[in-house]
């Protein structure tokens, strides 16, 4: 698919397996990827930025909440769909940088909740060791790429960080946000 790139692995987990990343949007063989291309849009529906802007997801840092793998899949098939016309244009408009399971590790070793280290990964991002948490400081540094200078003006390139997760008892559909901003010198 033109709109579909294989950029990864993003980094190796502790035990030395690929971590895949996935890059959607149009034109994602082109270095040119991340701008807004006037020729995809009608003149009404062209976007006033230049750029478009980005939504990473995460998925499986848990690795007993297998239904984050199924939520993944399910975003994966619609926004790479060929057919419906609402994945076309977040395409035109958005950026997806997936990383649909960052912790095998844990998954290939049955754990629950934590990685190799032992670690819940998700309490590890305000201080990831480079050796024990590689897919966490792979994750920040990505981020931290989308926006070099954190204190920067401006609108953040960053549109939204989903970490597609379950709950042992929580139902339906529910969601959690960050105390502080993404961009904010405390997590990076």
């Amino acid at each position: 698919m033109r709109y579909t790139k294989d950029a990864g692995p993003i980094c190796h987990s502790l035990s030395g397996v690929d971590v895949p990343y996935l890059i959607v949007t149009t034109r994602a063989h082109q270095a040119d990827f991340n701008f807004i291309d006037p020729k995809e849009h009608t003149k009404e529906s062209l976007p006033e930025d230049k750029s478009k802007r980005t939504v990473v997801l995460t998925g499986r840092v848990h690795p007993g909440e297998t239904n984050s793998s199924f939520m993944m899949e399910g975003f994966i098939n619609f926004i790479t769909s060929r057919t419906d016309p609402m994945a076309a244009e977040l395409r035109k408009r958005l950026v997806f940088k997936i990383l649909p399971c960052v912790n095998p590790d844990g998954v290939m070793a049955g754990n629950y909740r934590v990685s190799m280290s032992g670690n819940d990964l998700n309490r590890r991002y305000l201080n990831p060791h480079p050796k024990l948490h590689p897919i966490v400081c792979a994750v920040k540094k990505l981020i931290k790429e989308e926006r070099p200078d954190i204190s920067a003006r401006g609108e953040c390139p960053i549109l939204a960080f989903i970490d597609m997760h379950g709950h042992s008892r929580k139902k339906n559909v529910f969601m959690y946000g960050p105390e502080y901003p993404i961009h904010d010198t405390r997590y990076i």
